[in-house]
């Protein structure tokens, strides 16, 4: 009697324990997402680090380096132009696909798949993309400011 007790104890801990290891709860899925969640910040990392630095350029050579007294309206869409180029050569600028109307970097960065496109005259949008989750920002035309939403699953 006891042995058939003790059967059916290890029993049912092996199916917890089967359960605690499969499913989309369980502690590998759980570390697959954060894997993918750090894979998209990096690349996140990455576009911020490009869009600052040139930004830096872009103010240095618009207000120091070439005229003092230009308009603030024509500094800032230079500015956001030269921050929407940077991003465009860091992803493999010679990769481009252009339209009349459109210029797209679709590139692979690790597990992470990177869409830019920019309409012409308008803001640049990204889209970074694992296997279970997706996440789109946009740099400005005016000004050249990066932003992102939140992150979605596919």
């Amino acid at each position: 009697m006891a042995l058939v007790i003790t059967i059916i104890v290890l029993l049912i801990l092996a199916g917890i324990s089967i359960s605690a290891l499969t499913g989309s709860d369980s502690a590998p899925a759980k570390g697959n997402l954060a894997k993918q969640k750090n894979n998209i910040g990096v690349e996140k990392d990455a576009i911020g680090i490009v869009v600052n630095n040139q930004l830096i350029k872009a103010y240095d050579d618009i207000y120091i380096k070439e005229n003092k007294n230009i308009r603030i309206t024509d500094a800032t869409n230079s500015m956001g132009q030269s921050v929407i180029d940077a991003v465009f050569i860091h992803y493999g600028g010679e990769a481009r696909k252009t339209t009349d109307t459109t210029i797209m970097i679709e590139t692979q960065s690790g597990e992470v798949s990177i869409k830019i496109e920019q309409q012409k005259n308008q803001d640049a949008l990204i889209t970074l993309k694992t296997r279970d989750l997706e996440e789109h920002g946009r740099i400005e035309l005016i000004g050249g400011q990066l932003s992102w939403d939140k992150v979605a699953t596919n």
